[in-house]
């Protein structure tokens, strides 16, 4: 998302609308509104974890932008029931 690599097809969306312009680049508050945040996949999450016990667990954790529960969750992330 931070145009650290471009995607080779298709499009990014970030609030429904393209994060990149015609030229290439992102509108300046656009990139004001997105953080990076840089982190070992192995050292935040459990290999022995499925998908929806790390779900569970993020959400165990108190209210936030998932408060409609584990399935607003999934849509959010477009993941089927069954994957996880």
């Amino acid at each position: 998302m931070l145009g650290i690599e471009r995607p080779p097809a298709g499009s990014v969306l970030f609030d429904g609308a393209p994060l990149l312009d015609a030229r290439g680049t992102m509108a300046p508050q656009t990139r004001r509104a997105i953080q990076a945040v840089f982190q070992d996949p192995l050292g935040s999450a459990d290999p022995r974890w499925t998908a929806g016990a790390t779900i569970s667990e993020a959400l165990a954790l108190g209210p936030g932008p998932a408060a409609g529960g584990f399935e607003s969750v999934l849509d959010l992330a477009q993941l089927d029931a069954s994957v996880v």
